[in-house]
């Protein structure tokens, strides 16, 4: 009898978060138009894994949504997992971090905490230093360099973000492919590098960066960084 009971509690346990996923599981019928800000809100509302056209678009012409997520099991009775959702357009990327966490009496909750000022982009084996352009939607432009490396040799694209749950986040190799395709590969926008900080530290990024990149010799390199330094 007792065995039978705790049987009948775990079942109960089980279709109580089976149901509440599926009270929250993302329904096509109620999709959010591509122009939606992810700031603060419930990824499983948005259409993933899709490019979407914009007609009569200017600066945004294609939007792309994407999200990962890792997590454990607490045995039957809770689970928790940490993710971040993102939108790629022609010129930016937009970072959402998310906390998610259910258990079977009380039900889930979720966070959406802010994403840090400055991310890492990893294309491959490069590092572009990301600032945070616009926190109303928590944009970060994408610089020429950047998208032209995605839409060329991206075996891999990684976004490091510091501060949250799930530091690493790692597009798969399905999303690559159109985010490739979404990205902007020909443009600067001026309006943007004009938002830009133009600290010390910000121009020694930039200087990196075209280091990195192979655009500039290790001798300018040297001389570029030391006149920023001394002005």
């Amino acid at each position: 009898m007792r065995n039978l009971l705790i049987a009948s509690t775990i079942a109960v346990q089980c279709c109580f978060l089976l149901d509440a996923h599926k009270a929250n599981a993302f329904d096509p019928s109620k999709n959010l138009p591509p122009e939606t800000n992810i700031k603060g809100i419930d990824p499983k509302k948005l259409p993933f894994n899709q490019i979407i056209r914009i007609d009569g678009g200017k600066e945004v012409t294609k939007v792309l949504f994407d999200r990962a997520t890792e997590g454990d099991m607490c045995f039957i009775t809770c689970n928790f997992y940490n993710g971040v959702t993102s939108k790629w357009t022609d010129y930016e990327v937009s970072l959402q971090p998310f906390e998610n966490f259910c258990m079977s009496l009380t039900g889930c909750s979720n966070q959406y905490p802010m994403p840090s000022e400055s991310v890492t982009l990893i294309v491959g084996s490069k590092r572009y230093a990301l600032k945070m352009t616009n926190p109303d939607t928590l944009g970060y432009y994408l610089p020429l360099d950047a998208r032209k490396d995605i839409a060329s040799n991206a075996t891999e694209l990684i976004v490091e973000i510091k501060g949250v749950k799930m530091p690493v986040y790692r597009i798969g190799k399905g999303n690559i492919a159109k985010i490739q395709e979404v990205v902007n590969k020909t443009d600067e926008l001026d309006k943007i590098k004009s938002l830009r900080p133009s600290t010390k530290a910000s121009r020694l990024e930039e200087l990196k960066q075209l280091l990195d990149a192979k655009q500039i010799t290790i001798t300018e390199y040297e001389a570029s960084r030391k006149a920023i330094l001394i002005d």
